[in-house]
């Protein structure tokens, strides 16, 4: 027993000791900056200075170059009201797995009171949840963690991250296309695999009957990204579930703000059926957290002229779009902040 007492000692010291060097010496912040995980520096060296946390991803800070203005979606939040302090973490294609981490940062002691938490419809479906981008996020959520330095060091040299190589990515990929299943109110298609080839091969058709391919490969990626069913074994949802569980119990005020969707080309493009599924998976979150959180539903805030991007579905905004959002957070935010 005394000799196990001293190994345990001797472990202890030898840990303590690693773990001081590794911070002392630079090697943490190194690894920090290596895994583009810089972050971290901004939240913790900010908790105090705010009473708001703007938590997303490119959606917040996307502009076009025909803006009047190129303020971000936080930014347009902090100015609606001087009682906002809003500090702004976002980047792009994070989801709540990394906001997860974000918010376990913040401890009582900080002067963070409020947390806006970007909903995005596409970070629930395979397409993201499998990106060729989540290797690298994954490995510096072990930077974002409350671990201990030495312990994060140990987890990236052994790579205990979601390491998979892009080809597997890419084949569970196609095998959710394959085997995940539907009801389209027209019974038409049950996966992803038959909507998607049926919309290749015959495709969207110009004015003179022709295949116009530019509108068909749109067509082909809204249903690729948004014709899924969210349910409660859905990863983000665990995410969101410890997120609430958190807040709670640590007495944060969170606010899902859920994104505009282009649900008007999504229906233009690919049918009604489409913007079933969409308004069917935004009624599965409203439903879930409705009463466990302040929810804001800006699903069909914007019309299709709002949207930036034209060659992919993205959450992308012009600068009406992101004022729009912006101003209804701000009038939930007043009732928690005046």
């Amino acid at each position: 027993m005394k000799k196990l007492i001293v190994y345990i000692f001797i472990f202890t010291a030898i840990a303590f000791a690693a773990n001081f060097c590794y911070i002392k010496t630079g090697l943490y912040d190194a690894d920090i900056i290596k895994c583009n995980a810089e972050l971290v520096y901004k939240i913790d060296y900010s908790l105090n200075d705010y009473n708001t946390l703007y938590l997303g991803e490119s959606s917040n800070f996307t502009f076009s170059d025909r803006d009047s203005s190129k303020r971000s979606i936080s930014e347009l939040i902090d100015e609606n009201d001087p009682n906002f302090k809003v500090l702004t973490i976002s980047k792009g294609a994070i989801h709540a797995g990394t906001f997860k981490l974000f918010i376990k940062r913040i401890k009582n002691t900080s002067s963070i009171k409020n947390i806006i938490l970007t909903v995005n419809l596409r970070s629930f479906g395979i397409n993201w949840i499998e990106s060729d981008l989540e290797t690298n996020l994954s490995r510096a959520n072990i930077l974002y963690s409350d671990y201990p330095p030495i312990l994060k060091k140990c987890m990236l040299s052994f790579k205990a991250y979601d390491n998979q190589e892009l080809f597997k990515r890419k084949e569970t990929i196609k095998s959710h296309y394959k085997n995940d299943r539907f009801k389209l109110q027209t019974l038409k298609y049950e996966s992803v695999r038959d909507w998607d080839k049926e919309m290749f091969n015959k495709g969207i058709l110009d004015v003179n009957g022709n295949k116009d391919q530019e509108k068909t490969d749109i067509a082909c990626h809204f249903i690729k990204n948004y014709a899924f069913v969210i349910n409660e074994n859905n990863p983000r949802i665990k995410d969101l579930d410890d997120i609430v569980l958190y807040c709670r119990e640590n007495d944060l005020n969170l606010i899902f703000n859920i994104l505009p969707e282009n649900y008007e080309r999504a229906t233009a493009l690919c049918g009604k059926d489409l913007e079933t599924l969409m308004r069917n998976n935004v009624g599965f979150i409203q439903k879930r957290y409705g009463s466990k959180t302040i929810l804001i539903n800006n699903f069909d805030l914007l019309k299709d002229s709002c949207f930036i991007d034209r060659s992919w579905p993205t959450e992308h905004y012009i600068y009406f779009g992101r004022k729009a959002i912006a101003d209804r957070v701000s009038e939930e935010l007043k009732k928690i902040t005046h």
